[in-house]
This record gives C-alpha cells, sequence and structure tokens, in this order.
C-alpha cells in the first residue's frame, strides 16, 4: 500500500453533511482492503462538517481534505473529485451513506479479474437515520427497499454489443444510487462526467457503457440513507435547481431535463462508435422520448414548476430494453 499512489480513491462530496458524515468515514476505514485514499471536497459547508474532516485527517493519512470557498454545486463537487484523484479505481461515496466491511475488497475482485468491465456495484439497499434497513412497506422506502425491486439486476449491462448495454441504461429502471459503485479511472477519463443538472446520472452511466461493460455482485454490500435531507427528498424546482448548481443556479427544472436529453445525444455523437452503432444509440434515444407517460410527466414538470414524482415499480419494469 502507497499513500502516494493507492489503489482506489473513494470521493466524498459533501455540503453540510455533519449528521452522517463520521458513520460514512467511518465505515470507509473499516474496509477489509485497505489500499485507499478517501479525499473530502467540502462544498463550503457552513455547519460542523470541517471540524469534523479535520479531525479525521489527523486520525488517518488516507484522508485529504479540501474546502471550497464557495458552493459550486453537487454536479461540480463530483466532478472535481475525480481530477484529485490518485487510484487506478475510483469510487464516490455520499456523506451519508453506508457500505459494509467487505464492499471494497468484492469491487476490487471484479476489476482485477475482468478487465472488459469498466464499473461494478453490489446489489443496494435503504437505510434510515438510525442505519435501521428499511423494507418494502416502510413508506420512507417509497415501494423500493432494494434494487431486486426496482427490476434489477439490469439487462444487457454486460452485453458485448454497445448498443443493447447503452439501451439497458437509457430504457431500463435506475437506482439514484447506481454510481457509487467502482469505476475504472480510465474510464472515467474518457467521459464528460456529470453535465450540470439535476439527475445526471443516468447521463454518466449511459457514457460508462459506451466504453465497456458492467457487474453486479449479488450481495447486498451498499446502502442508501433515507432522511429528510437526503437530495433525493428536494421536490422544488429551485431546490433541485440549487443542488445540482449551487451558486450559479437559475435555470429551471424544463430546460435541465432538456440539458439532460441533450447530454445524451452530445456522448453519443461524440463517442468513437460506428456509424451502425451510433445510428442505433441514437434510436435507443428516440424510444426513450416515445415513452410518452414519462414525458407527459416531464412537460408538465417544465409547465408547473413541480417535480417528477417517482414512477411506479410496475411501470419501471416495463422500460427494460427488449432482449
Amino acid at each position: 500500500m502507497s499513500i502516494d499512489s493507492p489503489k482506489v480513491s473513494i470521493g466524498v462530496p459533501v455540503y453540510n453533511g455533519e449528521a452522517f458524515l463520521r458513520r460514512t468515514l467511518d465505515c470507509l476505514l473499516v474496509q477489509t482492503f485497505e489500499d485507499f485514499e478517501i479525499i473530502v471536497s467540502d462544498n463550503a459547508s457552513t455547519d460542523g462538517t470541517e471540524a469534523i474532516c479535520r479531525d479525521y485527517v489527523k486520525r488517518d493519512s488516507r484522508i485529504r481534505y479540501d474546502r471550497l470557498p464557495n458552493n459550486l454545486g453537487a454536479n461540480r463537487n463530483f466532478n472535481r473529485l475525480v481530477a484529485l484523484s490518485r487510484g487506478a479505481y475510483f469510487k464516490w461515496a455520499a456523506a451519508d451513506d453506508y457500505c459494509r466491511p467487505e464492499f471494497l475488497a468484492a469491487m476490487v475482485r471484479v476489476l482485477d479479474e475482468k478487465p472488459d468491465v469498466v464499473w461494478c456495484h453490489s446489489q443496494s439497499g435503504k437505510i434510515d437515520s438510525y442505519d435501521r434497513v428499511l423494507q418494502i412497506d416502510d413508506p420512507d422506502a417509497e415501494g423500493l427497499s432494494h434494487t431486486t425491486q426496482a427490476g434489477l439486476p439490469r439487462r444487457h449491462y454486460d452485453s458485448p454489443d454497445v448498443y443493447r448495454r447503452y439501451a439497458g441504461v437509457i430504457l431500463g429502471p435506475s437506482w439514484c444510487a447506481d454510481c457509487f459503485g467502482l469505476i475504472r479511472r480510465c474510464a472515467l477519463d474518457q467521459t464528460q462526467l456529470f453535465p450540470a443538472c439535476y439527475g445526471s446520472e443516468k447521463v454518466l452511466l449511459g457514457q460508462l457503457a459506451l466504453i465497456g461493460k458492467y457487474h453486479e455482485v449479488p450481495e447486498t454490500l451498499f446502502y442508501q440513507r433515507i432522511h429528510s435531507g437526503a437530495s433525493a427528498k428536494i421536490v422544488s424546482r429551485a431546490g433541485q435547481s440549487s443542488y445540482a448548481n449551487g451558486m450559479q443556479s437559475g435555470r429551471r427544472l424544463g430546460s435541465m431535463r432538456w440539458a439532460i436529453l441533450r447530454s445524451h445525444c452530445q456522448v453519443v455523437g461524440r463517442s468513437s462508435l460506428s456509424t451502425l452503432d451510433r445510428l442505433r444509440c441514437y434510436g435507443a434515444i428516440v424510444q426513450y422520448l416515445g415513452q410518452f407517460h414519462k414525458w407527459g410527466h416531464v412537460l408538465r414538470s417544465a409547465w408547473s414548476g413541480r417535480p417528477i414524482k417517482e414512477f411506479p415499480n410496475d411501470i419501471a419494469r416495463t422500460l427494460q430494453v427488449d432482449s
């Protein structure tokens, strides 16, 4: 293990995360795979986040802390962590989520043994503020307490056909915690990372699908924390824009959603795909546009300024790309 060249970099973007940050750092520091660094990027927090981070830096040399003078928004904060990292493998870790001690070891094993896999994750569950694992009948679970209930594991993410992988991302169900797996840094360097709009995770995952395969470890080693301050609980148009863009906020929610669509098109257009594969991937985007039950929600959201509600589980399952 080398402090200067760790195998894994864990990037923790945080803004006012004092409530759960200690628990998140503690679960990362007890990982059974120990060759990693933790970089915390503080988005100008106004609570006790800075004091917590400086305390942990003193305790463990694997932790680096960087504080921004102004809030740049979550997306830019996520992206800058990649530039600050030194490892061959990279993982984002939200300041309120939990990984079991075996998480990193299992993910590193996959990337070491499968060179065609660019991104891997475990099955995922949800926990509450008290670390209690949520069940599907818990109101806070919103009908989905585990990835297997969201129409997962996904279809075609490990296909040798680049179109099927991409369509699996665009048309298939997803969980907002999908981006918290372990990713090859060399693959991330080929992407545009997160565009400056709320809900841009799928754009990044689509880029990764164009580069290589995904692998899911069939164990629940990751838990997304559900609490009142979680980003997934942001319901106002202004709040979602502020979360994504920080002090640069001001973009309307409707235009942000069109920005996501534009980003999908740019990803395919700038890729090194063959003409045929590029056209097939554009076709997947057209199919995405053709999901009128989705776009009714999008257009109403753009008109009214109210957020889009989560899709029912049975609808999510119908979005699987055909085999």
